[in-house]
């Protein structure tokens, strides 16, 4: 279609009644635009269709001059019978951003109130500090509409610069400001004093406002005040005061109650109580967070029927954790009473508080018929660290829950680290087991462990029947002790089971070092394709002279992924001798490995190598290779691509791909790219 459209198609479809009409002339525009349509795009900027108003905006601002035109745009800003003309123009100044300033600046002095309104918004938009003082001298505008307007976007930019004039109008503005000012305060956030603020305390209306704005600011001397605040005879008063006391509490964690005195403490607990009872889950967390922070045991056990509610199940168990080890020894008392749906969370508590009074109850748990009581219950044991855990924990190792399992060895490694012998000795005789899945678990404790039979132990499953073992044997060696058994491992580069030699390969391929180059010399053309590509990565960190010909050597593999990863290596080796590789692998049969070749030169700075491909890459047969051109055109050459990606537009006979050219058409003709 864009090549047969005329000038007078376009007009004619811009004039037209019909929507899709003007839409098919605004998307002809996209490829023929020049500054003599700006006057129809204006207007259809104005368009009863949202749609045709989004396609004006959306051409304009793809054109590179649009910053040129930035007054014509600004005039649409006084078109006050036309409410889709202003939020075109609101869009397209704002997103235009900084390059919009000095215009929005200079229309300040504008007689038309409603316009003054709207720079204030767009530069509240913006954000640009440049902005603070004009702002700041609209806060004494005559229109009260401009003031709060000015005081509102203050906040957004977020100047402290602001937090003088804002408290000087406070003084004297009406009710309605005087909330903007406080909602403005709280988004600056710093630099103002609460001192200042606390005398409006007086001023029951304006009391949710004000809590609201010490939330966002205030320290351990607005303590007081929001816990008075908690007793208003207002909700919606009460409610705002316990968010701020959360919002406090979590800026200084431990000092806010640590500092509270103890009447203060009680009757902050009071206030609390009726709080986390039929109210909305936002405000119940937020209850439940200062409850937490009190560390009041005896009010544990009041916690316990909230684990009912799934919405309410995380922060309970939170509060419970922040309540600390105490309020955890409180609550064995309930144990033999709780509900089933409870006790998992206080299997749970009890490891996260270190509460080794819960110890018999967790050695209980792990017998239970419920999987996830066992489970967390295996966990917490090894969070206790405890030596009596571990036998009780060795036969979850072979539980039909997954979810046991990983808990169980999970928890036996952590008893490790406090009693390696005992757990040793406990899983040795595991590596005899008929169970393949029981030797792997004790493999894996096993190369956790500091004790010297341990890598005896490895060394000997390197030979087991199952590859699963073998696998886990030398994952564990090539994480403690790889360089020690270096024989050992060599044979596993010609085990049967391809994971295994591609885990070796990977154990010599950390080492870095010279002696590491044999190994993997000797499995750069093993018949895995993972093992190859581990193979051919791990050579270009061996510093070996002859590493380079094995690398060159495996550009000629059949498999893309391989010739990747030796393109990739020989570039990060030396960028300068790789590049004639990655010339020539612009022209491999394989797209990715075009692809590949295309990200490596232009991370290098290749460009010049790049554009000697373009008349190839642009009509490459693979899609994503013309993409990827074009993208790195649209990335390194800026603006100097756009004739480039206009011709491919124009080619191109992908729809998806055609649209995608053109968005990074527009794009770069914006200077996003």
């Amino acid at each position: 279609m864009h090549s047969q459209v005329t000038p007078e198609d376009i007009r004619q479809n811009l004039n037209s009644s019909l929507e899709e009409e003007r839409l098919d002339g605004l998307r002809a525009l996209r490829g023929s635009f020049g500054e003599e349509w700006l006057p129809l795009l204006y207007r259809a900027m104005g368009d009863s269709s949202w749609r045709v108003r989004k396609e004006a905006v959306e051409i304009f601002l793809a054109q590179s001059e649009a910053p040129n035109h930035i007054p014509g745009v600004i005039a649409l800003l006084h078109a006050d019978d036309n409410a889709g003309a202003r939020n075109a123009a609101v869009e397209i100044l704002t997103r235009l951003g900084r390059q919009s300033l000095s215009c929005l600046f200079a229309e300040m002095n504008t007689e038309d109130r409603d316009v003054r309104k709207f720079i204030l918004d767009i530069l509240g938009e913006i954000r640009d500090t440049s902005a603070v003082p004009l702002m700041i001298e609209a806060l004494s505008d005559s229109d009260g509409n401009i003031r709060a307007a000015a005081a509102e976007n203050l906040g957004k930019i977020g100047s402290p610069a602001a937090v003088g004039p804002l408290l000087e109008l406070m003084e004297e503005a009406d009710l309605l400001l005087r909330f903007t000012i406080l909602q403005a305060l709280g988004q600056i956030g710093t630099d103002v004093p609460a001192a200042s603020l606390l005398k409006w305390r007086q001023e029951p209306l304006l009391r949710k406002a004000l809590y609201d704005c010490l939330g966002q600011l205030g320290g351990v001397e607005v303590v007081d005040e929001l816990v008075q605040g908690l007793f208003d005879d207002r909700p919606n008063v009460r409610h705002s005061a316990l968010l701020a006391l959360e919002k406090v509490e979590r800026r200084h964690p431990g000092e806010l109650t640590a500092r509270l005195p103890a009447l203060m403490r009680k009757k902050l607990a009071e206030a609390l109580a009726p709080l986390l009872e039929d109210n909305p889950d936002r405000l119940r967390r937020s209850a439940l967070y200062l409850v937490g922070a009190l560390r009041n045991e005896q009010t544990a056990y009041r916690l316990l029927p909230l684990l009912a509610e799934e919405s309410l199940r995380e922060a309970t168990t939170r509060a419970l954790i922040s309540m600390g080890r105490n309020a955890a020894a409180a609550l064995m008392d309930h144990w033999p009473h709780a509900e089933a749906y409870q006790r998992p969370y206080l299997a749970y508590v009890v490891g996260m508080t270190g509460c080794v009074e819960g110890l018999n109850h967790l050695l209980s748990a792990v017998q239970s018929e419920d999987a996830d009581l066992r489970a967390v219950s295996a966990q917490a044991l090894g969070a206790l660290g405890v030596e009596q855990a571990v036998s009780p924990l060795v036969p979850l190792l072979e539980d039909q829950s997954q979810a046991v399992r990983a808990a169980a060895l999970e928890a036996l490694s952590t008893l490790g680290g406090k009693c390696p012998e005992k757990v040793y000795g406990a899983l040795q005789k595991l590596l005899g087991s008929d169970d393949f899945q029981l030797r792997t678990a004790a493999v894996t404790v096993i190369s956790r462990l500091d004790v010297p039979a341990a890598e005896s132990a490895l060394v000997f499953a390197l030979k087991d029947e199952s590859s699963q073992v073998r696998q886990a044997a030398v994952k564990a060696l090539g994480k403690c002790c790889g360089g020690r058994h270096r024989d050992s491992l060599l044979l596993t580069l010609t085990d049967e089971d391809p994971e295994v030699r591609r885990m070796a390969v990977d154990v010599f391929a950390r080492s870095a070092g010279r002696d590491a180059f044999e190994p993997l010399s000797l499995v750069v053309q093993d018949e895995d394709l993972w093992v190859r590509v581990s193979a051919v990565r791990g050579l270009g960190a061996t510093d070996h002279p002859e590493a380079q010909s094995l690398l060159v050597r495996a550009l000629n593999d059949p498999v893309g992924l391989v010739v990747i990863a030796a393109l990739e290596t020989l570039a990060e080796q030396n960028p300068e001798q790789a590049t004639p590789f990655l010339v020539k692998a612009l022209s491999h049969p394989d797209a990715e490995v075009v692809c590949a070749s295309l990200k490596i030169l232009a991370a290098a700075g290749r460009q010049r190598e790049i554009e000697s491909a373009q008349s190839h890459l642009c009509q490459h047969p693979a899609s994503e290779v013309r993409l990827a051109y074009a993208r790195i055109q649209a990335e390194e050459a800026g603006g100097r691509a756009i004739a480039v990606l206009r011709e491919m537009s124009r080619q191109e006979g992908d729809d998806l791909v055609r649209r995608q050219l053109e968005t990074l058409l527009e794009d770069v003709a914006r200077g996003t790219r």
